[in-house]
């Protein structure tokens, strides 16, 4: 692994997260996902901020999966993965992501308290990692 390719990987996280980041404000997708979220758990909401308890949570661009989707996509590409290992991995990605979300909102709601949010970040890169070298370790060397 060079740095050549750390550098090429963290300036196309960079794009991809400033692009996925400017389509989900365009789309307004972040508030739809806390419309969403707040359906799905029966909570109030009110300005795009969900409530539970005293603890309160607000739908961020963040939220809709732009960051592990970004770093996949940066990963996947930098290191020219087979594109059905980049589709697959790109859908993991964004599920774990999605999956953070509703865990933490639960959690959230169980404990009356914001740390698994905090915590449950780590989720998606950690899974995003795993799977990268899983797929890296099976592509056939490029000549």
């Amino acid at each position: 692994m060079s740095h050549g390719n750390l550098t090429r990987a963290f300036f196309l996280f960079l794009l991809l997260y400033a692009l996925f980041y400017l389509l989900t404000i365009t789309l307004d997708a972040h508030t739809f996902l806390g419309r969403f979220l707040a359906s799905v758990f029966d909570l109030q909401e009110a300005d795009g901020v969900l409530y539970c308890g005293g603890i309160g949570w607000k739908a961020a661009p963040e939220c809709t999966g732009i960051f592990a989707l970004s770093l996949w996509l940066a990963l996947a590409i930098t290191w020219r993965l087979p594109l059905r290992y980049t589709a697959l991995g790109a859908i993991f990605a964004y599920l774990s992501d999605l999956l953070r979300v509703f865990l933490s909102i639960y959690l959230g709601c169980v404990l009356q308290s914001s740390l698994p949010h905090v915590l449950l970040w780590f989720l998606p890169p950690t899974i995003i990692l795993i799977l990268w070298r899983y797929f890296y370790s099976r592509r056939s060397p490029v000549v």
